[in-house]
């Protein structure tokens, strides 16, 4: 067998390539190695940061969303009138306002607005209803008036709780 003599040049470009550019291709590796796990590490703790604040501003949203209801339930559990307290309002009405008349001096239907105010029942205003010709003329609002016809002899006993014999 016969060796062949490579030259000084080429030697040396061997030896570059193979001792040169396998450390080099090495270090690069393990920078790329480090800067990798410093990225997944960065991106860990990024995840786990993000994590944590979702999971606090869910608590948050629950915390002031319990909070609400709570305080809703309160407030409607305040504000409920009871029967005897609308019966009371009902009852009490003509002493304290006039009677509201027709031009005929028949008794007239009224609009009774109330609503609450620091718990208690109160009265906002009273005011009569006013007919108007164009509604009263008006096809569409008569077909809706015409099933509650049959209903005109019912009768509502203010004093009474809603459901007790008569």
């Amino acid at each position: 067998m016969v060796r062949k003599r490579h030259s000084l040049a080429t030697r040396l470009a061997a030896w570059l390539l193979l001792g040169g550019l396998v450390p080099l291709l090495l270090l690069a590796l393990g920078v790329y190695a480090t800067a990798r796990d410093q990225i997944l590490e960065r991106g860990r703790a990024d995840a786990h940061d993000l994590a944590d604040q979702t999971a606090s501003a869910i608590e948050q949203s629950f915390r002031a969303v319990r909070a609400s209801a709570t305080m809703l339930a309160r407030d409607i559990a305040y504000a409920q009138p009871s029967e005897s307290q609308l019966i009371e309002l009902a009852r009490t009405l003509p002493q304290r306002f006039p009677a509201i008349t027709d031009a005929d001096g028949a008794p007239a239907p009224a609009d009774i607005e109330f609503g609450f105010l620091n718990g208690e029942l109160k009265l906002f205003q009273i005011r009569p209803f006013l007919e108007s010709a164009q509604a009263r003329s008006s096809s569409y609002l008569a077909a809706l008036d015409q099933g509650m016809a049959d209903l005109g002899a019912i009768t509502v006993d203010l004093d009474a709780l809603p459901g007790a014999p008569r």
